[in-house]
């Protein structure tokens, strides 16, 4: 149903809104504080006993698992046309 009406499973959504994002952050100048957040440890643990991951560490397996490089992030335009060209083929 969800390939019938064009919309993409909530999980590829999430995934491409955060690399989107990262997008956005990758591009920001050195020293600016959401590029220093990227890093930012979190105290404590999960549930499970494992720590937590940062968000870097999250967008670095959605990149892995989206087969993209963390520097194609510098090119807008080219990261635009690569999310894009996710988005379409989480529809296939």
């Amino acid at each position: 149903m969800r390939q019938e009406m064009g919309v993409i499973a909530i999980n590829d959504a999430i995934k491409l809104g955060r690399l989107r994002w990262f997008g956005h952050v990758k591009r920001r100048e050195e020293g600016n504080w959401l590029k220093r957040c990227m890093d930012l440890e979190i105290e404590g643990r999960n549930p499970n006993e494992r720590p937590k991951l940062t968000w870097r560490q999250v967008v670095r397996e959605d990149l892995k698992l989206m087969d993209v490089e963390e520097e194609e992030a510098e090119d807008r335009d080219y990261w635009r046309f690569r999310l894009d060209c996710m988005r379409f083929m989480a529809n296939l």
